[in-house]
């Protein structure tokens, strides 16, 4: 029997993966057993996280820790996870992973520090065609059948495609899953450009699921609900002015109700619009933005690092002292003798003055500058956060270290297959080793949804003006609020826990643009955000700092060059 399983585990290396992975009995440890699991994406398109599951089961009456190292690639050399399986157990392990940074090969798994065999990554690859993902709940599978029917009409029109700016229908691509496998970690949706489902399917999934789903389109995510649906109260008012229907905005992303439940009705507008929101949607990792230059005003440290023009004096007094001059004088006799203990003496001495020169002008201490904007939501007590951060490190530290529940993307500028000695190490949050270098500014990009209770506190005075309290983790540098009855206040220097009156702005209007917070989203720059508010009930505060960033430096210590964030919040008790 066990030939017959070593057999057929051979046939799966040999054939490759599929989407749904064979058990594997590894041969160097036949107690352990291994089984993985990817949903269908695309491979073309680097953007957001991949959810992968491995199944792990061990045979033997003794803990074993397991391993799993894989591949990469787009500048990076391995990712890994480490996990401890208990005797006669089983665990499942999720790994979310930049697409981009997987190579598709195989697993390699280590058994207690051992190679003990490779594993066939379950992935279903679809193609070298850079198309946009969009995952289709099996329920409205006819929407892959609508959209193939489109597309083949417009490549049969030669070039009258249907298109929109230019970008033609066949960028998109359905990938069909049942719901019932979906995901509760809202990382796993950020693979894809759009989430197609029914209106049926948001009244039945579990509540988990739904909660991710929310979380995706907080950070920036569209779903798209084929059907009659209302979402709750929580959301913002719907605008029906729209060539599908109603849309519902929530954060940086939207949830858009067709009105047509059958995508075969959907008309070139319809599916126009479709096309340009999964453009956008997938904007913030799809175009690549040059965020480091831009969006942290240049540089994260400013002026000459370097005194240049003492390093060159050094090297050329060295150069001549060592060279010329001290041939000139211990050419001859005995003295010729000195040349040889005297040459090593000024290149040390060389050596240490540029070691002393670089060390006075930086020092040891990285320097780092963020820059970030907040959606918060007070009444369901969520944020979302877009953040940068910029590195520059005279001495490269070891690890920069995120938690599990962002999504990072490093800005790596240069050759793509310069693979260098990047690596993730998954095993306790996202270890990103190798990803800095000494005296190179390196830029990481990433979004988080997280549970946040932070709060601004507004109290009607007594003479009917308005004081806040700010409960927030930072002083606040500037406020604005627009209250229920549509009059603005403002404020200045509020520090955490303090609180102050707000002085009245009668000249300021509430913003129509109800796709306010999606410009932001797209807009390069967040230091350019307009300070009027979309609607009653918010507020937009500015800080110096920025306690919503994530580093990856824990609490080592820092060269703090800038930091800014902006957070716009919705009141408690106010739906948006």
């Amino acid at each position: 029997m066990r030939t017959i399983v070593l057999l057929l585990t051979m046939l799966v290396l040999v054939c490759g993966a599929s989407q749904v992975g064979a058990v594997v009995i590894l041969e160097e440890a036949p107690y352990i057993e291994i089984d993985t699991y990817s949903p269908p994406r695309s491979t073309n398109m680097p953007c957001g996280y991949h959810r992968f599951m491995v199944s792990i089961t061990n045979r033997h009456k003794d803990p074993a820790s397991i391993e799993l190292k894989w591949s990469g690639h787009y500048n990076v050399t391995d990712l890994s996870r480490t996990v401890t399986v208990p005797g006669s157990g089983s665990v499942t392990v999720p790994i979310y992973t930049p697409l981009a940074t997987m190579d598709f090969s195989m697993i390699n798994v280590y058994v207690d520090g051992d190679f003990s065999g490779r594993v066939p990554m379950a992935f279903e690859n679809t193609g070298y065609e850079e198309r946009l993902p969009v995952l289709v709940s099996q329920t409205v599978q006819q929407f892959e059948a609508a959209w193939r029917d489109v597309r083949d009409r417009g490549s049969a029109s030669r070039g009258k495609q249907i298109s929109l700016d230019g970008k033609e229908l066949l960028n998109i691509e359905p990938l069909v899953e049942n719901i019932n496998t979906w995901n509760n970690d809202w990382l796993a949706y950020t693979a894809y450009a759009v989430v197609v489902v029914s209106a049926d399917d948001l009244k039945t999934m579990a509540g988990p699921v739904r909660m991710a789903l929310d979380n995706y389109i907080e950070t920036g995510g569209i779903v798209i609900v084929m059907g009659s649906y209302s979402p709750a109260a929580n959301w913002s008012d719907s605008d029906s002015n729209t060539d599908y229907g109603q849309k519902y905005r929530k954060g940086f992303g939207a949830l858009l109700v067709a009105d047509q439940a059958d995508p075969g009705q959907w008309s070139t507008d319809l599916w126009s619009a479709l096309l340009n929101e999964c453009d956008i949607s997938a904007y913030f990792e799809y175009d690549k933005k040059e965020y480091n230059s831009n969006q942290l005003k240049n540089t994260v440290v400013k002026g000459d690092r370097i005194p240049v023009g003492l390093l060159f004096t050094v090297l050329l007094v060295f150069v001549l002292v060592a060279g010329p001059l001290n041939v000139f004088v211990f050419a001859r006799g005995v003295k010729r003798m000195r040349i040889y203990w005297i040459m090593p003496v000024c290149s040390l001495t060389a050596t240490l003055l540029i070691v002393i020169t670089a060390l006075a002008a930086e020092g040891i201490t990285p320097s780092i500058k963020t820059s970030s904007i907040v959606y918060l939501n007070e009444n369901t007590d969520r944020s979302a956060v877009l953040s940068l951060a910029g590195y520059y490190c005279p001495v490269p530290p070891r690890e920069l270290l995120f938690d599990n529940d962002i999504m990072v993307s490093c800005q790596v500028l240069g050759n793509r297959y310069d693979r260098g000695s990047r690596s993730v190490d998954y095993t306790k949050g996202q270890s990103y080793v190798g990803w800095v270098n000494a005296r190179v500014e390196t830029y990481f990009a990433s979004r988080s949804s997280k549970e946040c209770r932070d709060h601004l506190v507004v109290q009607t005075e007594a003479d009917g003006g308005t004081s806040i309290v700010n409960n927030l983790p930072g002083e606040i540098k500037s406020l604005i609020i627009c209250r229920e009855d549509g009059k603005f206040y403002s404020g200045k220097n509020i520090v955490t826990g303090s609180s102050q009156v707000l002085q009245p702005e009668p000249d300021k209007m509430v913003t129509r643009d109800k796709n306010y917070l999606r410009k932001v989203y797209m807009n390069n720059s967040w230091q350019s955000i307009n300070p009027d508010l979309p609607a009653c009930g918010t507020y937009i505060a500015v800080m110096d700092s920025d306690p919503y960033t994530q580093t990856g430096l824990g609490q080592a210590r820092v060269k703090v060059t800038g930091r800014n964030c902006v957070v716009f919040g919705i009141m408690e008790k106010q739906g948006f």
